[in-house]
């Protein structure tokens, strides 16, 4: 199942980010939207947040970790959730009741008011939708305040006497309509509660599994729609130098959109392997396995800022990590194998053949008793040897018999890991793995009961030589028939 991935971010411009995700001439590829509240509320709620900023006594600014500039900080009007919905939907619901109906369940499970909207990306290839959402809740009545008597004031509304007065607020005038309580939601702001309870609201409702930051899994990066804000931003430009600037910022747009597009292929590569790799390990296994992992990110990671671009190195380090339990597992099959056939056609038959020995020297020095020596020494040797050589017998095929089972551990492992390995193999069109796996692959192919594998081993190692002879054959003839150039005196350098 695919995993959501959901990006939270903070507004500043709450009214700005609302008009702009439900805009038709913004959004060209809108779908439908839904509000909790009238846009007017939406603008008391930034007032609100804009005057809580004011006086709260927190400090006011912040080093940049980069530049190591003292920037300041801006109010927090809202937050905004993005995340994608499988593109059937298109097609299959009506992206305008479903914007209402997300609306209402997040209105129902946080108290807090949303906008949401449904868009297509502008290669129309990712349906995805934006939430909007308050950090406050929203009385079910606006809270009024009044005027108890009349106040004065001077032309910078300042108190002052009667006399002097140019504004007056008479007695029972409204002072201030409150529509939202003063602290914030704890269930919408926290990280905590993102991970443990919104993650889960957004994958229930998609019907999708949540993206979970286990230090395996990899997120996404959004691509957004920068390049028509600017082509936009050039319609109203108006001197030369500033249209040359925007020329600037554009092809940087579209140079970061395409690295984020080929990171992102990249990082849904590592995903699907990370899964198909889990799913085939042991439990027992699978946390050094996980270590492993962990490992591997970290020293790509390690190798600064665009270390996304490291991640086809890390996921050949992958394979190859994961390769070595399979030729393991391949090897000590055919360990015990040749250790059971070794016991079996050797040690057991010479151990065999000594029992009967011993037991036809038994039947000898019995036939040789007497009257005057009815308990002689020999019959005595005689059948201590038998019993020996019996016990040595028996001890032979008990060690068959462990192999056996240790055999058969591996065998179903090789039942479960073989086959899945070579699915797990396609992921990767560069993958190159030895013949030995193209035999294992032809042999499990041709029949599935693993103890019958060596019956087609041969086959398959010939078959796989011929098929490597015919594409060094083909090869050869593809460059015979390559166009040959001639340079001489004359030709260009």
């Amino acid at each position: 199942m695919a995993n959501l991935f959901i990006q939270r971010t903070n507004l500043t411009n709450v009214m700005g980010r609302i008009n702009y995700i439900t805009s038709e001439e913004e959004q060209e590829f809108l779908e439908g939207w839904y509000s909790t509240m009238e846009m007017d509320q939406w603008k008391a709620l930034a007032e609100v947040n804009q005057e809580a900023f004011k006086k709260s006594t927190r400090k006011k600014t912040y080093i940049d970790k980069k530049t190591g500039e003292t920037l300041e900080k801006k109010c927090i009007e809202a937050k905004e959730f993005i995340g994608w919905v499988p593109n059937s939907w298109a097609e299959d619901k009506d992206l305008k009741k479903e914007a209402e109906r997300m609306a209402k369940m997040w209105k129902n499970e946080y108290h807090t008011d949303c906008v949401v909207a449904f868009h297509w990306n502008k290669d129309h290839t990712n349906l995805h939708f934006h939430v909007i959402v308050s950090e406050r809740e929203r009385f079910q009545e606006p809270k009024v305040t009044k005027a108890t008597r009349n106040f004065y004031y001077d032309e910078d509304w300042n108190r002052c006497k009667k006399a002097e007065a140019v504004h007056t607020i008479h007695k029972g005038d409204i002072l201030k309509t409150l529509y939202f309580q003063n602290a914030k939601s704890d269930c919408v702001r926290s990280n905590s509660a993102l991970e443990s309870e919104i993650k889960t609201f957004f994958a229930k409702y998609t019907g999708l599994s949540r993206f979970k930051r286990d230090g395996l899994h990899l997120g996404t990066q959004h691509v957004g729609n920068l390049g028509k804000k600017i082509e936009t931003k050039r319609l109203k430009a108006k001197g030369s130098e500033e249209i040359e600037e925007l020329k600037k910022e554009e092809k940087r747009i579209k140079e970061m959109e395409k690295r984020i597009k080929i990171d992102n292929k990249n990082i849904k590569k590592w995903n699907d392997t990370v899964d198909s790799v889990i799913e085939v390990i042991e439990n027992g296994s699978k946390e050094c396995f996980k270590s492993d992992l962990k490992a591997i990110l970290k020293e790509t990671k390690g190798k600064g800022l665009e270390w996304r671009k490291s991640l086809p190195e890390a996921l050949k380090s992958l394979e190859n990590a994961y390769c070595v339990d399979v030729e393991k597992d391949w090897n000590e099959y055919l360990q015990l194998r040749a250790q059971i056939e070794h016991l079996k056609k050797n040690d057991l038959v010479q151990a065999n053949w000594e029992v009967t020995a011993a037991e036809n020297n038994l039947k000898y020095e019995e036939s040789q008793r007497t009257l005057l020596h009815p308990r002689r020494k020999e019959i005595k040797k005689a059948k201590e040897a038998v019993e020996w050589q019996k016990g040595r017998a028996e001890g032979i095929r008990n060690k068959i018999e462990e192999l056996k089972n240790k055999l058969e551990s591996v065998i179903q492992r090789m039942k479960n890991t073989v086959p899945k390995f070579f699915q797990f193999a396609k992921t990767y069109q560069e993958r190159a793995y030895s013949s030995e796996y193209s035999v294992i692959k032809a042999a499990f192919a041709k029949d599935s009961n693993s103890m019958n594998i060596e019956k087609h081993i041969e086959e398959a190692r010939e078959e796989h030589a011929k098929h490597v002879q015919e594409l060094v054959q083909q090869r050869k003839i593809d460059r015979e028939n390559q166009p040959t150039i001639h340079r001489g005196r004359g030709m260009g350098r």
